[in-house]
């Protein structure tokens, strides 16, 4: 069997050790002081040299513009205002929030406060630093100096204030019951008298509904226009009929649909006040002559030929306006004024007739006010005749029903008195009757008892057997009989009546208590 040795696996067997010199011990402590020394270098430079001398803290509201010493020289110094990484110059990207180190040697730093968009707010950049706009171009794309397209919505942005400037401005509100119209500054060239499409310079075609835009204002203008009815009234429209000129005054009733506003927009150049004269004035004019040439002159001072005039020019005008994208309500005409030289006779004459006509009528009044006072001199008349007729047929009618409630209670009382003695008779009659019923119940109850005191007397064997019952019956309850013996001689000796007591059941009520 193999031995297990104390160790397992069993030790090597080693050599002994040399012992260090002198010499080794010496550069082992130098090594030591060496690396301790580096130690405390490194300690002190994180300590002293980047938290105190190139430690930059940043906090949220802040950022950091970097200028770098050292790098690339800026390949366009005029144009390049800030500079992309190993460029030497003011650096394009900003550092955010936090702790960040820097080594002043090389680099500069320097805090600014971040940008803050309000709602409701846009914001327009400007750019400082970029390459030149193309010729005819306004507006700026990215990389680009000059006015950026694209505006900044609500928010918080760090720009580099050397990059860029920021302008705040509101952003575009369309009210309820108002539609933007957009024109637009920039883009294609659209085709002549056309609306604009999207991408094309002028009036867009397409209108903004209620809400809130943010549409940079260097590129798009909006106009807010309301639509809905409103009413215009044209003053002194003058026109042409059968050699006379004739003047008239009108109210219009108008409104827009939302996608029309843009083409009224193009014609009355962004003055919604203009429609009047430029738009209804000059088609009521050209309507008014057509429609006015089929009538006479005097044609206007009738109320028919007028109402008819009128219905006329608003049909037209109606038709007119939905050719230029506009709805008419109503067009009215308020007053119509023809030249004194044919409206004064024709009214003069008018007015002869009219007052012969109030004459006539002034006479005919004064015949019917005649008659009036006639008619009402007869209903007083027969108000007194149908009064006294009245009370004459209230008198006859009177004594013809107190003659009649007489008669009546006459009548009455007679058979009153007969209804009486008829009822005196019934009485009588049942007095009678209840009497002889009376009489004979007597008589049956009297034949009962008879006949009852007959059957009681033969059920008990005769006349002497029921006195006897009749006698015991009327007993007390308790009452005991009591036979004593006295001797011969005495009173007991009839034993007959013994067993006539017996018969009575007297003995069996005195049960036990006898004695012989």
């Amino acid at each position: 069997m193999t031995e297990i040795p104390d160790t397992y696996p069993p030790d090597e067997p080693t050599a002994e050790k040399p012992k260090p010199s002198a010499g080794s011990k010496k550069k082992k402590k130098l090594i030591l002081g060496v690396l301790g020394a580096l130690v405390v270098l490194f300690a002190a430079y994180e300590i002293g040299w980047l938290w105190l001398v190139c430690r930059v803290t940043v906090d949220p509201e802040e950022f950091l513009v970097v200028t770098s010493k050292f790098g690339d020289p800026n390949p366009d110094p005029q144009n390049l205002l800030v500079v992309s990484a190993d460029v030497q110059g003011i650096q394009e990207d900003v550092v955010t929030e936090g702790r960040h180190f820097f080594n002043p040697f090389l680099q500069d730093t320097e805090l600014k406060q971040v940008t803050d968009i309000a709602p409701g707010w846009m914001g327009v950049v400007k750019s400082k630093s970029g390459m030149p706009l193309p010729a005819g171009e306004f507006l700026a794309e990215k990389g680009q100096k000059g006015i950026l397209r694209q505006p900044l919505t609500p928010g918080r942005y760090r720009l580099n204030p050397y990059a860029y400037e920021v302008e705040a401005v509101e952003a575009v509100a369309i009210m309820p019951g108002y539609v933007g119209c957009v024109t637009s500054r920039s883009g294609r060239e659209r085709a002549q008298g056309q609306l604009a499409e999207a991408g094309e310079k002028g009036i867009q075609r397409t209108v903004l509904q209620p809400g809130l835009y943010y549409l940079n204002p260097k590129e798009f203008e909006v106009q807010a226009v309301e639509i809905g009815y409103r009413e215009i009234y044209l003053p002194a429209v003058k026109f042409q009929s059968k050699g006379y000129e004739i003047e008239l005054d009108m109210s219009v009733v108008w409104g827009l649909k939302p996608e029309n506003v843009p083409y009224i927009v193009q014609q009355v150049a962004d003055n919604l006040e203009s429609v009047g004269t430029k738009i209804f004035k000059p088609a009521i004019e050209s309507i008014a002559r057509l429609e006015g040439s089929k009538f006479a002159v005097k044609d206007f001072l009738e109320g028919d030929k007028r109402e008819e005039f009128q219905a006329a020019v608003t049909a037209r005008l109606k038709d007119e306006a939905r050719k230029q994208n506009i709805e008419v309500l109503i067009a009215l005409v308020r007053d119509i004024k023809i030249p004194d030289v044919i409206a004064t006779p024709i009214q003069q004459s008018k007015i002869d007739a009219e007052e012969v006509r109030t004459k006539q009528i002034e006479q005919l009044t004064t015949e019917v006010a005649n008659e009036l006072e006639r008619l009402k001199e007869d209903v007083v008349k027969g108000v007194r005749e149908v009064r006294a007729n009245t009370e004459r047929l209230v008198a006859e009618t009177l004594a013809v029903g107190s003659k009649r409630v007489a008669v009546i209670h006459a009548e009455t009382e007679r058979l009153v008195a007969e209804i009486e003695q008829q009822i005196a008779e019934q009485d009588a009659m049942r007095e009678k009757t209840r009497g002889a019923a009376d009489a004979r119940v007597q008589q049956m109850l009297a034949e009962a008892a008879s006949r009852r005191l007959a059957m009681n007397v033969a059920a008990m064997g005769g006349a002497n057997a029921y006195t006897r019952y009749t006698f015991a019956e009327k007993l007390p309850p308790g009452f005991k009989v009591f036979l004593r013996y006295a001797g011969p001689g005495t009173l007991w000796t009839d034993l007959s009546s013994l067993q006539d007591l017996a018969d009575l059941k007297i003995l069996q009520d005195s049960g036990p208590a006898s004695e012989p």
